[in-house]
């Protein structure tokens, strides 16, 4: 059970917590949840006081989200300061999700959800609503880290074609640094489409619903599409990067090899001919 701090109105609790992110296994009374897709994160559940309502954009470094659950009946004096400051709709500021099923309601913002939902129906809700979240911030940091490596595509690019002796002094551990990122960021991209498809067979069909409701609100589907050709591009500009740096060192060692016979054998002749010579 969830340990909450409750606001009694005529037979109606509303509840609340904040939900805190980790990526290894927790020792605490609370109740923790275990995520496996996109990848495994454990979501343990605090109580949260209901008249102290988080900021509106922003919280601890997208390491937590404040949870408040609505139940038919609850005073509308406890959601009105949680949606201060909360648009209508998704600005520079912060992404805003509305989503809603005929059993479940959801309002989420990168600091905070709040679910209008029945008591039957709430841990399915607090299912979807935790697993889109994980989505929802990765799939945002794959497109921030796509945006902050277009610079680094543009500068590499005369590797793809010209490559000089000294790129293999000063460019080559760059360039794995940045092939490294992006091959994480394509494994990031596919591990998000599986997370879409919710093929987890242990997942409720109630918060499969919401969840895909949630997804085609935030547009998952649509921004991991968007993302695709310019990851694929990515990965394929670095594979030629790194196959001409390859290609470059191969061909100095060969030419080393090359010159060190030339001067053998230069020494070999002066050897020869050196007797001939004093004569």
């Amino acid at each position: 059970m969830l340990k909450t701090n409750v606001v009694h109105l005529p037979d109606i609790e509303a509840k609340a917590w904040r939900v805190r992110f980790r990526t290894r296994p927790l020792e605490t009374e609370d109740r923790v949840d275990t995520i496996t897709e996109p990848r495994t994160v454990y979501a343990r559940w605090m109580a949260e006081d209901l008249r102290m309502p988080p900021p509106t954009i922003h919280d601890d470094g997208g390491k937590s989200l404040a949870v408040l659950w609505m139940p038919p009946g609850a005073s509308t004096d406890i959601e009105i300061p949680w949606l201060a400051g909360v648009p209508m709709v998704s600005t520079a500021a912060g992404r805003v999700v509305r989503a809603g099923l005929r059993t479940a309601r959801v309002v989420w913002t990168d600091t905070l959800a709040i679910v209008y939902a029945a008591p039957e129906q709430l841990d399915e809700a607090l299912d979807a609503v935790t697993r889109f979240t994980i989505a929802e911030r990765d799939t945002s940091a794959l497109e921030a880290r796509m945006s902050a490596i277009w610079p680094a595509i543009r500068r590499d690019t005369r590797l793809t074609h010209t490559v000089y002796a000294r790129d293999q002094w000063f460019r080559k551990a760059k360039v794995s640094r940045v092939a490294e990122t992006v091959t994480a960021m394509a494994s990031s991209a596919l591990r998000l489409e599986a997370t879409l498809e919710q093929l987890d067979r242990a997942l409720q069909a109630g918060s499969k619903r919401l969840f895909g409701e949630l997804a085609l609100q935030a547009e998952l589907y649509d921004r991991l599409e968007v993302l695709g050709e310019p990851i694929d591009f990515a990965l394929e500009h670095y594979e030629l990067i790194t196959s001409r740096l390859l290609e470059a060192q191969q061909a100095n060692g060969n030419l080393k090899v090359e010159l060190a016979i030339l001067f053998v054998l230069l020494c070999d002749l002066g050897f020869v001919a050196y007797p001939y010579l004093l004569g």
